[in-house]
């Protein structure tokens, strides 16, 4: 692209391209230099993980992103064969509109903001603005033209040459989103484009295209060359012509079975395997989720290991154990150490989103699960009210409510009253003292019980407010309550 002739991937480029400084002394520089020559003068910052150089389409990110993501897009881009930036934009590390305009501040060019001027002047011309990303904008005057381009991933870095060996390209040249050059174009051209899919074939080679078939003509030839002689063989010897028919029904049947037979018969030859380099072969991350699962891990690594594949993640044998990994992914036998290995900050963060959401959905479930265990508590309480039998003991409430049944203060009263003409009283004694003045059952068990839990709590505050009440003895494991005498009583 742009006076590039050399083809990408063959040959090293050379110190001064990696770094975009012109290695030859007296050669112009494009705008973004100096930026260039600072990266020239801090290698560190030049250079990726385990001592290559950061990539030409990277450089416009330097001190904006981390070094870790920019060390992990380049090792990606190594590997599945795309430009570094175009990673970063796929992992959502930085937009598209934010990258162009990153790199255009990087190389000194201005962003192009399309207008209806910058339409492709028919389908073809826009076909070929998506396919290589550059809008040619001719100049009047047989002046040299315009581009605005697109440029993304190994373009960059054609680009980076061409700014080099053309020092007034820079003046001619703008730069936008491939997105938004593609929207640009399907706004303006999309109907053109649309009409040039559906015909092009057709006027180019009508041979070729279906919509040169005409299917009711062609039903009608066939009709004619069979239906007349057939209808007149009918006509004449109605006999002769269905015994014809017949035997012109049976041939082709008979002919249809034994094409099939044949074809059962016949052996296909083996397809000659296509011959591919291994950095050409795709790249696969294998994934083994295990839970609890301690005892196959052995076999499920000793399978891994043996795979006939090449080597293009990370395969390496330990002394402690086997480690084997695919895209930067690793799986681990049991051992005393743990491998740790770089990890695709994509499948990190898609990884964590799953991870989050399944502990929202757990969280949500155990709110869920807690509510209807209170739900089922209540419901068990009602149907129990329900199933009461009175004269089955042990069945009823553990306790019943004599709310109503004494005047304020009128059980503290009772008990002070007991206490001073009988002296201490454990709890149990007070209860029945209580019952006796009002009157009420003192065989009642569960009535009993109730009222010695609401003495108990009466007497208690008594206590705690200083009513002249005192409960700290105990008898047989029941409290013991008196009433102080007063002195010189």
């Amino acid at each position: 692209m742009l006076g590039d002739a050399r083809p990408v991937g063959k040959g090293r480029p050379r110190a001064g391209e990696m770094h975009g400084v012109d290695a030859a002394p007296g050669r112009p520089q494009p705008a973004g230099g100096a930026d260039d020559a600072a990266l020239a003068g801090h290698p560190a910052s030049a250079r990726a993980a385990g001592g290559r150089p950061l990539p030409p389409e990277l450089r416009p990110f330097v001190g904006h992103l981390t070094r870790h993501a920019l060390d992990a897009a380049a090792t990606r881009a190594r590997r599945i064969g795309v430009g570094a930036d175009e990673v970063l934009v796929a992992q959502g590390a930085i937009e598209g509109e934010a990258a162009t305009r990153r790199l255009a501040a990087h190389l000194g060019l201005p962003v192009a903001v399309l207008g209806p001027q910058d339409a492709p002047a028919d389908a073809a011309m826009a076909a070929a603005v998506i396919r290589t990303g550059v809008l040619l904008e001719s100049a009047g005057g047989g002046g040299r033209p315009a581009f605005t381009m697109a440029a993304r991933g190994r373009e960059v870095r054609r680009l980076f040459r061409a700014l080099r060996a053309d020092a007034g390209l820079a003046r001619r040249a703008r730069l936008v989103a491939p997105a938004a050059l593609r929207r640009h174009v399907l706004a303006t051209t999309g109907k053109a484009l649309a009409e040039r899919a559906v015909a092009a074939l057709a006027a180019a080679d009508p041979l070729k295209s279906a919509a040169t078939l005409r299917p009711a003509r062609t039903l009608a030839a066939i009709g004619l060359c069979a239906g007349l002689p057939l209808a007149g063989l009918l006509a004449l010897a109605p006999d002769a012509g269905v015994l014809a028919v017949q035997a012109l029904l049976s041939l082709l049947f008979l002919s249809w079975i034994a094409l099939r037979i044949a074809g059962s018969l016949f052996l296909p030859p083996d397809d000659e395997r296509p011959s591919l380099r291994e950095r050409d072969l795709p790249v696969y991350s294998i994934l083994v989720p295990l839970y609890r699962e301690a005892a196959s891990v052995p076999g499920l690594v000793a399978s891994l290991s043996g795979l006939d594949y090449p080597a293009l993640g990370s395969k390496r044998t330990t002394n402690d154990g086997v480690c084997i990994g695919w895209d930067a992914l690793g799986f681990v036998v049991p051992c005393n150490r743990v491998h740790h290995m770089a990890a695709d900050p994509q499948v990190l963060t898609t990884l964590r989103r799953k991870r989050d959401t399944i502990e929202a959905y757990i969280g949500t479930m155990e709110r869920q699960i807690a509510d209807a265990r209170r739900d089922l508590s209540a419901i068990n309480a009602t149907i129990r009210l329900y199933e009461i039998d009175p004269t089955t003991p042990g069945v009823v409430a553990p306790y019943a409510e004599i709310h109503r049944l004494f005047r304020r203060g009128e059980m503290t009263e009772t008990c002070r009253q007991a206490l001073r003409q009988r002296g201490p009283l454990d709890t149990r004694e007070l209860a029945l003292e209580v019952i006796r003045t009002k009157g009420m059952d003192e065989s009642d068990r569960i009535l009993r019980k109730t009222i010695a839990l609401r003495i108990v709590q009466a007497l208690r505050l008594q206590e705690r407010r200083g009513g002249g009440i005192s409960g700290d003895g105990r008898r047989c494991g029941v409290r013991l309550w008196t009433v102080p005498q007063p002195l010189g009583a």
